[in-house]
């Protein structure tokens, strides 16, 4: 069973598909982790939310179907590698485009279910904190 999975994992370095440009790109990992992660912030992966999640990783990082479950099979595996003071680093030297982009994103995931938990809005206001962003400019004057 390992060596099937190496096997894939050797494939995915030497293939030119999506799951390799997430593989080598840490702030694409870094991105998808935290994603995931506000995903099972209220310990609880709802469909809407995984559905936003799934959208996101299509349109952002052109992982559909099986490159959406490759991806996540492999971060699931190897991103414990990535420490917060890592991931920290590499969303710092994102430009301010793609930092906003990754605030509205987790933002998107949070209203997915119409629900937006405390852990949510910590895991968002943190992200905010890292990414130098404000959550609030991205949300609109309709906010409460």
């Amino acid at each position: 069973m390992a060596n099937g999975f190496l096997t894939k994992l050797k494939t995915l370095f030497q293939s030119d598909n999506p799951v390799k440009q997430v593989v080598q790109d840490p702030s694409k990992s870094a991105g998808i982790l935290l994603l995931t992660r506000l995903v099972l912030a209220d310990g609880v992966a709802k469909d809407e939310e995984l559905a936003a999640l799934k959208r996101i990783c299509a349109e952002a990082f052109g992982l559909v179907g099986k490159d959406f479950d490759e991806a996540l099979r492999y971060l699931e595996e190897f991103g414990y590698e990535t420490t917060g003071a890592q991931a920290t680093a590499v969303f710092r030297e994102l430009p301010e485009d793609r930092r906003k982009a990754l605030i509205g994103h987790l933002i998107a995931i949070a209203k997915a279910d119409h629900v937006i938990d405390k852990h949510e809005v910590r895991l968002i206001a943190r992200a905010g904190e890292i990414l130098g962003i404000d959550p609030r400019d991205l949300i609109g004057p309709h906010a409460a």
